[in-house]
This record gives C-alpha cells, sequence and structure tokens, in this order.
C-alpha cells in the first residue's frame, strides 16, 4: 500500500489510483518468488562452498575410485542418457556434483523455514484485516452503524478498509440528512395538521355562531338543544325553554337605522349572557327572536329568570336610546314552557309550546311573560 494512502480522507482519491487485484497479485507473487530464488542462491553457494572446504563428500562415498564413486558415475550416466556408455565423470566433476546437490537441498530447506515466518505473519496481518471487513459488514447488514477500520493496512487490505470507511462516512452523512429531512417533514407536517385542525374548529365556530351576536344560532341549536333534551329524558329531571321576541323592533329599523336596530339586537344578547347561566344554551334564532334553554329547572323557575330578563333589558335600553322616545315603546315578550308541564316528547315539540306562549304574550298586549298551558288545564 502507498505510504500516503493513510492520508487520504475519502476513495476520491482512491479512485485516482490504477488499481487492479490481478495485478497487484501477479505482482506480489513475482516478488515472493525473485526473493525466494536469490535467497536460495545466495544460501546455495555459501553451503556449497562450505562443503568444499569440509570435503564432505570424501567423508560420504570414500576416496575417488571407490565403489561408491563408480556405482554413483554409472548411475548418473545410464539416467543422463546423452553420454556414450562407459563414459565417466572425473572425480573432481562427481565431487562438485555431489557438493552442489546437497548445497541446493540445504539452501532449498533452509529457504522454507525462513519464510515460515515472514508469510505466516503476512497472512494473519491480512486475515486480521478481512476479518475487520467482515465483521463491518455483517454489522452494517444488521442496521448497525460499525466503527471505522484501521487505515494503513499491508496491501489490498488498507484499500479496502478506506474505501469501507469512506463508505460509511457517506452513508451516515446521507441518514443525518434523511433523519433531519423527516424531522422537519413531521414538524411541517404537524404544523400543517395544527393549522388545518384550528382552521376547522374555526369553521366549525363560524357555522354554529351567530356573526352579529356571537351566540349559537340555529344549527348549535339543531344539535345542542337535542343533546339537553335527550340528556333531561334519561335522566327523568325537567328542561325548561324560554323564546323572546323584541317588541316594534322594526320600528327602530325603520327610524333609526339598520345600525342601531344591530346595536339593538347586541343589547338583548348582552342582557341574556350576564343573566344565563354558563351551561345554558342561548341562541339567536333570527332577526329580533331568541331562545334560551335551561337544564335541570322547572317551570317557575324559568318565570322567574323571565322576568329577571326582562327588568335587565329595560334598565339597558336607557343606555342604548338616552332620551328618544321610540324607546318607551321597545320592550320583550317572552313565551316559557317545560318538557314536564307541556308533555313535550320532542325538543322541537317543546319549542312549539314556548312559541305558543310567545304569541299569547303578544295577543295579550306585548312586555310579557306567559307561560304554556295543557290545553285541557286551561
Amino acid at each position: 500500500m502507498r505510504p500516503d494512502a493513510i492520508l487520504w480522507q475519502n476513495t476520491n482519491e482512491l479512485a485516482a489510483i490504477d488499481f487492479s487485484p490481478r495485478q497487484l497479485l501477479y505482482r506480489r507473487i513475482a516478488q515472493w518468488m525473485a526473493r525466494a530464488i536469490f535467497m536460495q542462491m545466495v544460501l546455495s553457494i555459501a553451503i556449497w562452498y562450505g562443503l568444499q572446504c569440509a570435503s564432505v563428500a570424501d567423508r560420504i562415498l570414500g576416496a575417488p575410485g571407490s565403489p561408491s564413486w563408480n556405482a554413483i558415475q554409472q548411475r548418473v550416466a545410464s539416467v543422463s542418457g546423452v553420454f556414450p556408455a562407459g563414459w565417466r565423470l572425473s572425480d573432481e566433476d562427481l565431487r562438485d556434483l555431489l557438493d552442489l546437490s546437497v548445497a541446493q537441498l540445504i539452501a532449498f530447506l533452509l529457504t522454507a523455514c525462513a519464510a515460515i515466518i515472514p508469510v505466516r505473519s503476512a497472512l494473519k496481518r491480512r486475515i486480521g484485516g478481512l476479518q475487520q471487513l467482515f465483521d463491518g459488514i455483517r454489522a452494517l447488514a444488521s442496521g448497525l452503524v460499525p466503527k471505522p477500520l484501521p487505515t494503513g493496512g499491508p496491501g489490498e487490505v488498507g484499500y479496502l478498509a478506506l474505501a469501507f470507511n469512506d463508505m460509511i462516512t457517506r452513508l451516515t452523512a446521507s441518514h443525518r440528512r434523511l433523519v433531519e429531512m423527516n424531522q422537519t417533514l413531521e414538524r411541517r407536517v404537524e404544523e400543517r395538521t395544527r393549522e388545518l385542525r384550528e382552521a376547522a374548529q374555526k369553521l366549525d365556530h363560524m357555522a354554529s355562531t351567530d356573526a352579529l351576536t356571537g351566540l349559537a344560532n340555529r344549527r348549535a341549536l339543531a344539535e345542542d338543544g337535542e343533546v339537553c333534551f335527550a340528556s333531561a329524558v334519561r335522566q327523568d329531571s325537567d328542561l325548561v325553554c324560554l323564546v323572546l321576541d323584541l317588541d316594534h323592533f322594526k320600528r327602530v329599523n325603520d327610524s333609526l337605522g339598520h345600525k342601531k336596530g344591530d346595536e339593538l339586537i347586541c343589547l338583548a344578547a348582552s342582557v341574556l349572557r350576564r343573566n344565563c347561566q354558563a351551561d345554558d344554551l342561548i341562541v339567536r334564532l333570527g332577526g329580533d327572536e331568541f331562545l334560551v334553554a335551561v337544564s335541570n329547572a322547572d317551570l317557575p323557575y324559568g318565570s322567574q329568570l323571565a322576568d329577571r330578563l326582562q327588568r335587565a333589558f329595560d334598565q339597558q335600553l336607557g343606555e342604548l336610546f338616552g332620551d328618544c322616545p321610540l324607546a318607551k315603546d321597545l320592550s320583550m315578550s317572552i313565551g316559557v314552557a317545560s318538557r314536564k308541564s307541556a308533555s313535550a316528547e320532542r325538543f322541537e315539540d317543546l319549542i312549539a309550546r314556548a312559541d305558543t306562549a310567545l304569541y299569547r304574550a303578544k295577543d295579550l298586549g306585548r312586555s310579557r311573560v306567559e307561560t304554556f298551558v295543557p290545553a285541557k288545564a286551561a
């Protein structure tokens, strides 16, 4: 591995190298073979020289001309097959041949023994690097983020560790950006969801609220009124309904204008809010007509509430109109009915009973509170 590869940070620099595993393998094998041959040659020469000095062949085979020498000469001639029959090596040549063969054998054995330690060490380094690489790949396949591998390893393992670390770095950065994008997207979705929820609540509030007075409208009456009536039936409790109408309201619009009429409507709504309970259902039915539904209340309580509303309304008229003569003709007529006394089976029936009482108050001269009385008890 190149020494400067330790300082590389990513595979862009690694890509600039002419990286070919086959060439690296062939080059490595050629280097190992050249070193082994050179080492064996040096050892062979040194051992051969030592054998020459020690006359090892003479000690093993005896003096030249002995039967051992003659047998070896005949064996060499028969094996070679290129020399004429009866040809004999000189004693000097045979001695050199034997010494050289022994030197080659000893040099080969020494070279093989000497190569065991470096080859084993090299294999251990490479196997250790590959094992770390496989462990990192296994951790990555399991969804974990592996630790960076040590770079600067021998040979191809160093390049693989560098490429693996760069891949992990890029994957980690991509995962971080993806997590940030998901978090940003989740925040935006939550914001949009909250905005949509708030908008839906506002729309629902607008759809069930009178724009002028802020009271509930007929849509809210249809929903909340049925709930109140069903609860009263389930608990076997009474439910009082008041229907209110402003007397001579048309004169205000005709004489003082619609703006003053709207102010009178808002005044009546304010009177209802201040004199009714928080859990009472207060509705503007339309125009100058209002409705109040009181749970867990009987008919006498409804009559008392109606009287209180009339008095409060009359007191507030002076603040709105001052000394205007028209204020003397303005008043509030109220019809009262309860679920039990009117024998109402539905909420619509209860409203109709209270509306009947209101018409009777109108017929009897306005500015009155009338309660619904069943025909058989009248």
